[in-house]
């Protein structure tokens, strides 16, 4: 058996390549799919099944016995807020949860979604995220037919952990993808040919792969993996985000997540949807602050915090005192006399102050790296110091396809395969979509390629076009 002695959680899964090809893919961001009505939620990011499948066609029939990784973010859990409605969909979510050994009546289940989930989706305990599993099944059927006849023609499958698929932390939800594949092909030997991988791999002692999100200040878990008193996730501060903000700003304004850079966002939000802005900052940004447990808030902002009671509160003060200046000068015993200019330049003082506040406060966010990492290629580095036997490191995460092949020591960023809107005209890039890396045993050790895109257009793969940014 390929996958023997391999047990989910340890910190770095070893194997061999025993001579196969490897194709490495990440960032699917997998959601509800294709609904009854044949719409796509606002949710939805990936509408590449056909794409993926040709693609596999493909590796499969040219690779040498080859493995396929999906390196972390297969299924994205957080973008799942569709509940059973119906009774066939409960009836569903029965038998699902009972095919894997969890036995809970029709009563149970209807009772245990309680209000919020209405809202926001399920909750993040085993048997909830496995009717998150079911949707993802259902709304892509041709991609997971796909993967279990990847499985039953004898590839390996590995799938490594994300930051949005952390429910691969509970062994029901494993084991029914597993049952998902036997029952869509019931000779898939997914015992021996299925990995899930919690951390990182190392294949051949020379390859290096793991998602990347524990570089992210906003993707680490900070504590235990689950909540034992209620059976749910322990999930990092950005998930917060996806599933208390994002989910429902994107039902109404699709992509929105997908926007690069992240900073170009709120402003692209103000310019397109005025009135979604304002909801956004002054209802669902205070009910997010709730929300989010007060851990991540001293792990997020503890040295932010330092430095703006070291250097924002002076600031602060001599913006009060110079408001008061302003104010003194125009306000005369007889109100009324105020000029109407007068005003407006008070006001138009204050828009400017918040702008300079504005522009200030993201300074500060990325001087202590608030925001999501553009390139993980920084921390692959450090990797290849520690472990010098090393030679070649693949992530995923940023969505940014990237590679760097000048040395001996190579590193890949797979990209992903949503769309990705860049709205910087400083970033004239081709389509960065549809990313995979691929790796051939060549005289009995394995060697990375150029990072290629899939050509869906000509059924080729392409070599991807990367253009260096070097600040």
């Amino acid at each position: 058996m390929m996958f023997a002695n391999v047990e989910y959680g340890d910190k770095e899964v070893r194997l061999s390549s025993e001579g196969r090809d490897i194709f490495v893919t990440s960032d699917l961001h997998i959601a509800a799919g294709l609904g009854p009505d044949g719409r796509f939620a606002g949710t939805e990011n990936f509408f590449a099944d056909d794409a993926y499948v040709r693609f596999l066609n493909y590796a499969s029939a040219t690779g040498n016995n080859p493995i396929l990784i999906i390196n972390g973010d297969f299924i994205d859990f957080l973008r799942i807020k569709e509940i059973p409605e119906s009774d066939d969909d409960f009836l569903q979510w029965q038998s699902g949860l009972a095919r894997v050994g969890i036995v809970k009546s029709l009563d149970e289940l209807r009772g245990s979604i309680v209000q919020k989930e209405r809202t926001f989706g399920l909750r993040t305990n085993d048997y909830k995220s496995i009717w998150r599993l079911i949707l993802a099944s259902r709304g892509h059927a041709p991609l997971f037919a796909a993967l279990a006849r990847w499985i039953e023609e004898g590839h390996p499958l590995i799938i490594t952990k994300g930051n949005h698929d952390l429910e691969w932390y509970h062994p029901k939800v494993r084991d029914y993808l597993c049952v998902l594949f036997r029952e869509l092909r019931p000779t898939a030997n997914t015992s021996d040919l299925v990995l899930f991988v919690d951390n990182s791999l190392v294949i051949d002692g020379i390859f290096y792969i793991e998602h990347g999100h524990c570089y992210d200040k906003y993707a680490t878990v900070i504590g235990p993996p689950l909540l034992k008193e209620t059976g749910e996730l322990n999930i990092p501060f950005g998930s917060f985000f996806n599933r208390y903000l994002l989910n429902r700003i994107e039902l109404v304004y699709p992509y929105l997540d997908n926007i690069k850079p992240r900073e170009n966002l709120l402003p692209l939000l103000i310019k397109e949807h005025f009135p979604l802005a304002l909801k956004v900052l002054f209802y669902h940004v205070p009910f997010l602050i709730r929300v989010i447990p007060k851990r991540y808030y001293r792990y997020m902002f503890t040295d932010f915090l330092v430095y703006v009671l070291a250097l924002g509160l002076p600031f602060l003060g001599v913006a009060y005192i110079i408001y008061q200046s302003v104010s003194g000068m125009i306000t005369t015993p007889n109100p009324a006399k105020m000029s109407w200019i007068a005003t407006q330049l008070v006001d138009f003082s204050k828009s400017i102050g918040m702008l300079v506040a504005s522009y200030l406060l993201a300074r500060i966010v990325a001087i202590f790296k608030l925001t999501e990492p553009s390139s993980l290629e920084e921390f692959a580095r450090k990797k290849f110091v520690e472990r010098p036997e090393l030679r070649i490191i693949t992530m995923g995460h940023t969505h940014c396809a990237d590679q760097n092949r000048s040395t001996e020591q190579q590193f890949f960023n797979t990209g992903t395969w949503i769309p990705v809107i860049e709205t910087s005209s400083g970033n004239v890039s081709p389509d960065r979509t549809f990313t995979y890396l691929h790796l051939r045993n060549q005289n009995g050790a394995l060697e990375a390629e150029s990072l290629l895109r899939w050509n869906d257009d000509a059924l080729r793969p392409d070599p991807l076009t990367i253009i260096g940014n070097k600040e």
